[in-house]
């Protein structure tokens, strides 16, 4: 189970190096490359990778990629573009919590929920 876990880490890695690469010369986005290369990869295909092998890592992978994506986001963002829109933004996120509540509330009656 370990080796089998780790060997499909060994593919995905050596996909994603030649994922990049491919897009560099095709000029197409990196992620297009990626599902391509993920569908070939899986079950269905060729089966080199089985997804249930890396089950035990999902999480903390998943725990891992959430924070660097949280991460790098507080990076790219403009404070004096927060301010500006800051007040637009908070109205609408009231507003939609609850037109979505209210209409939650309402369809759950519908239904009987």
């Amino acid at each position: 189970m370990e080796s089998a876990a780790l060997a499909a880490l060994g593919v995905i890695g050596f996909g994603i190096a030649l994922a990049n690469q491919l897009a560099k010369r095709l000029r197409v986005p990196p992620i297009l490359v990626y599902l391509v290369l993920g569908a070939l990869a899986g079950e269905s295909v060729f089966g080199i990778v089985r997804p249930h092998d890396l089950e035990p890592l999902f999480e903390t992978a998943l725990e891992v990629l959430v924070g660097l994506i949280v991460f790098e986001g507080a990076f790219a963002i403009d404070t004096d573009y927060l301010r500006r829109v800051g007040r637009f933004v908070r109205n609408l996120l009231t507003l939609g919590l609850l037109l979505t509540w209210g209409l939650a509330t309402l369809a759950a009656g519908g239904l009987g929920v």
